[in-house]
């Protein structure tokens, strides 16, 4: 009975032990996984950034541009009535 209880012993551990590396891989594999997540969530909020900020540059840019429009037009106008 001692013999098979060494057996079990012997067996259980050697059980312990791969289940116990298994455990650590996984874990490995697990916090690549999430700083790959991370990462890839951070570059994705910094590019919505990048275009929300771009956006705004063009909006403002058309909005300069029309007032320059009406402005160029106002003036061809009092050019015309002053003439």
């Amino acid at each position: 009975m001692l013999k098979r209880m060494k057996q079990d012993l012997i067996a259980l551990q050697l059980t312990s032990n791969d289940l116990n590396e298994s455990l650590h891989s996984k874990t490995v594999i697990h916090k690549e996984e999430s700083i790959k997540h991370r990462l890839a969530k951070e570059n994705r909020l910094q590019s919505k950034h990048r275009l929300d900020i771009l956006m705004k540059n063009i909006d403002h840019e058309q909005q300069k541009r029309q007032e320059r429009i009406v402005s160029l037009q106002l003036s061809i106008k009092n050019k015309e009535e002053a003439l």
